[in-house]
């Protein structure tokens, strides 16, 4: 990393050190463990010993949690070019998008920024490469977007770096020291872009923490006490498990050291076991000077209450809405529930989705301008719905609006079956309405059965 920066500032950029050190706390956190807050001591009355706190990686959760729900296969990427088409399916599988991709909408979440990189390799085959945020270095940001920006990757004895001028791809090697060395056989200093041909990928999320960085923040950049709660909590219900047995109050005398057969002396009781612990006994036999035994009783309940608190607040917190994770039978469960409009989840899908949707668009274009197809025609992407709309409940509006007389029955066919109108319309026996625009349903007043085979007039 420092060698990197390094290089670049000499190149002209202007880098802040200290956001990347955030993104390394933020994959600290992603990653589950954090020795600054995972690691901490007991006394026992002796001596402080080290232990490491239970923790259920939530954040790493959250980030799956949100890139289950924005890339997946039922992400549609088409185009009007059939052709194209054909090539983009192509590139697509041999990418491994949507496996590739939604591991970077995971990473992404998780640290603040990714990106879709595109490149010819020299069989002309296009390459996607799926670039994480501690490797990605804004160059240029023009209305709050990154027009110019360098990719870095890590090669043998030093650093591969990709700098996507305007119109221009500069391909440099770097040493561990910052110093500019020669490239690997084949690949050339300069290829000039046909398009911009990188796509930065992120929460669409206000960076409250750096409002001028034009890289974005994790979806937990603002939850980390709500993380930290959660962990305190479960670590709680554990230790009430292990300390929940029977515990001894040792007097000093007994937990030092006894003599044995051979004339050696060895510790009557383990110091490093937390079950026993230590006071100073009084030197009379009849006060204080016996091991007490006690046997705590298991607040399992309690602390299964505190821990389903704090993951609602922290699932609240990254965006999921507040009832999304609970923890039932000893694992964490999502809920699979279709989610309303209304919702806080439907809500923030819809704003994630602007971001992502024209990112995969660019993408796509960009595909394009590499293969040299100057006429790709229309770009669609069709996001994921699954989860917000409840489809067994639409069909049933949808009949009862029919039966209503609100919609027509070839709408329902459209609608769900994937039939074209003409299609649709000779199915159910109505005729499109003719130039003079007299009404296609003329006549064809009452309910519609929506039974097999319907689609005839009901009978007057």
């Amino acid at each position: 990393m420092e060698a990197i920066l390094k290089y670049l500032k000499t190149q002209g950029a202007v880098l802040d050190r200290a956001y990347y050190e955030r993104i390394a706390r933020w994959a600290e956190w992603y990653r589950g463990h954090v020795e600054s807050f995972h690691k901490y001591r007991v006394f026992t009355g002796i001596k402080r010993i080290e232990r490491t706190r239970y923790q259920l990686g939530m954040c790493k959760k959250a980030a799956e949690e949100w890139a289950n729900l924005l890339l997946n296969e039922r992400v549609i990427l088409t185009t009007e070019n059939k052709k194209f088409q054909v090539m983009l399916a192509e590139t697509l599988n041999a990418n491994k998008f949507y496996s590739r991709g939604n591991q970077l909408i995971e990473k992404a979440f998780a640290l603040g920024t990714g990106a879709f990189v595109e490149w010819l390799d020299s069989d002309g085959a296009v390459v996607i490469d799926y670039v994480q945020a501690d490797m990605i270095f804004p160059l240029t940001v023009e209305n709050g977007e990154i027009t110019e920006c360098a990719f870095a990757s890590e090669r043998k004895g030093g650093y591969y770096i990709q700098v996507h001028r305007k119109g221009l791809v500069q391909n440099k090697m770097i040493d561990e020291k910052g110093k500019e060395i020669a490239l690997p056989d084949g690949v050339a200093e300069e290829v000039k872009s046909p398009a911009k041909l990188f796509q930065i990928v992120k929460p669409n999320i206000v960076n409250n923490i750096d409002l001028r960085q034009p890289l974005g923040i994790s979806v937990f950049a603002n939850a980390l006490d709500q993380a930290k709660g959660v962990d305190i909590a479960f670590d709680g219900l554990v230790n009430d498990m292990l300390l929940g047995k029977t515990r001894a109050y040792v007097p000093m005398k007994y937990a030092t050291v006894q003599q044995v057969a051979d004339g050696s002396k060895k510790p009557v009781f383990d110091p490093n076991d937390v079950l026993f612990y230590v006071f100073e006994g009084q030197a009379d036999e009849n006060k204080d000077n016996k091991i007490q035994v006690t046997q705590p009783t298991i607040r399992a309940t309690e602390h299964i209450a505190a821990l389903e608190d704090c993951l609602s607040r922290f699932s609240d917190k990254c965006g999921l809405g507040a009832d999304r994770f609970k923890y039932a039978q000893g694992t964490i469960q999502t809920a699979t529930q279709v989610i309303s409009e209304k919702s806080a989840l439907y809500q923030n899908v819809q704003k994630h989705n602007l971001g992502l949707r024209d990112a995969l668009a660019d993408m796509i274009a960009a595909i394009a301008a590499l293969k040299g197809v100057k006429a790709p025609g229309e770009i669609s992407v069709t996001m994921d719905d699954s989860i917000i709309e409840d489809k067994a409940k639409r069909k049933a509006d949808f009949i009862m609006e029919i039966n209503a007389g609100i919609r027509q029955a070839w709408e329902y066919r459209v609608e769900f079956l994937g039939e074209d109108e003409a299609t649709a319309r000779a199915a159910t026996g109505e005729i499109a309405s003719d130039a003079s625009g007299e009404d296609d349903t003329a006549g064809t007043g009452g309910a519609w059965d929506m039974k097999p085979g319907a689609g005839k007039k009901p009978a007057k």
